[in-house]
């Protein structure tokens, strides 16, 4: 029973995807809550996580998902469906929050390369970058949301910039000896 729906669900998010090429546009039309076809992409994006397996990975997904949620957030709007940005908003603060879990876990083990701090933390800066633009164009609820959703970016954005710094104190103390 469970292979059948996880076949089902394979099958409409490809479907999904399929139907949202357009020959003339190489990109596909960006899923939003009000598709029929959101539940099985957000399905598929789990599965995902969850065959990424190390935290290490799982951040290079996450990235994705982050960017994901900013463009759905940005396409609702677009639509002028602004009742969906809420359930996007915490979807996003989800994926943050589990994004910063990984992080602070491989940095808790002293395994994160500054390299990949660096690029979660662009990633973000650029995702905060386009919320910021969407907050400007948006007027009451949407525009607390979106403030919001900031906010949460710069705590996330914070966070790393907090660990780099305890990456670099240990880096000098191994170089001067400090052990």
């Amino acid at each position: 029973m469970q292979r059948t729906k996880a076949v089902l669900s394979l099958m409409l998010f490809l479907i999904g995807f399929a139907v949202g090429f357009d020959i003339r546009d190489p990109l596909p039309v960006i899923l939003t809550p009000e598709s029929p076809l959101y539940a099985s992409k957000l399905v598929a994006e789990e599965r995902e996580v969850n065959n990424a397996g190390i935290p290490l990975k799982r951040l290079a997904v996450y990235g994705r998902l982050i960017i994901f949620r900013i463009n759905e957030m940005d396409a609702i709007l677009k639509k002028g469906r602004p009742d969906y940005l809420n359930c996007l908003c915490m979807s996003y603060y989800r994926t943050l929050r589990r994004n910063n879990a990984d992080l602070q876990e491989i940095y808790a083990a002293g395994k994160l390369p500054k390299e990949r701090a660096l690029e979660v933390r662009e990633n973000l800066i650029n995702g905060r970058e386009k919320l910021a633009g969407m907050e400007n164009g948006a007027a009451g609820e949407a525009r607390m949301l979106l403030k919001r959703a900031i906010e949460r970016t710069d705590k996330a954005i914070a966070s790393i910039d907090s660990m780099m710094k305890g990456v670099e104190v240990e880096k000098i103390k191994s170089t001067d000896g400090w052990n």
